[in-house]
């Protein structure tokens, strides 16, 4: 019976990566009481549940030892796809059961990032509570005051002003987030940021 259970079907689809990606809890416990560990999936399961917005799978997958921070073949966490679309009640849960805040994709991107280019700030603030490494910055060297100020997200900017200090921290291009909101036009961003800055004339790497 564990074999059948375990055995994918012509698209590599297993019955309990067809049960979990639908939802369906009851059919999900089931079949993980017959075949083998969540872990060994031939697709991890967790972060399609965190995708698809099932709250009650992703707990249940977690209560079947399934690892909160597991990637995808994307390298995106549960935690990052509930982010990116914005499923609050799934990062809740996520956080709850451990997630890592600073867990990030092969661009250097974590859930915190995510938030902060979409200006997210329920989102952000969900996120903030459980810790920040303030001086991560992706591949490209942007910080999270970066990304939201690129995008002209004041509110979601002025949240994060409360928890990332390093105003001067320059990208890869030489840029502060006070500089980046200058130079896309940001009227509303660029005076939040003089705000919050000591030296309103310091210039940026590029000068």
């Amino acid at each position: 019976m564990g074999t059948e259970v375990d055995g994918a079907d012509a698209e590599g689809c297993t019955a309990l990566q067809a049960a979990a990606w639908g939802g369906h809890k009851d059919v999900t416990w089931m079949l993980l009481r017959c075949c083998s560990p969540v872990a060994p999936t031939p697709t991890l399961l967790m972060p399609t549940a965190a995708y698809k917005n099932h709250t009650g799978m992703v707990e249940l997958l977690l209560e079947a030892s399934a690892q909160v921070d597991e990637v995808n073949v994307a390298g995106h966490t549960a935690l990052l796809e509930a982010a990116t679309m914005g499923h609050r009640a799934v990062v809740s849960a996520l956080l709850f059961w451990g997630a890592a805040v600073d867990c990030v994709d092969p661009e250097g991107w974590t859930a915190q990032a995510v938030a902060a280019v979409q200006g997210s700030t329920a989102m952000a603030q969900a996120l903030l509570a459980w810790g920040l490494d303030e001086k991560h910055c992706d591949t490209w060297g942007w910080s999270l005051l970066h990304l939201a100020a690129r995008d002209g997200h004041c509110p979601c900017l002025c949240l994060l002003l409360e928890s990332c200090p390093a105003l001067d921290c320059c990208s890869h291009e030489g840029h502060t987030a006070l500089t980046t909101a200058a130079l896309h036009g940001h009227h509303p961003t660029t005076e939040l940021l003089l705000h919050y800055r000591d030296d309103p004339n310091l210039p940026d790497a590029e000068g």
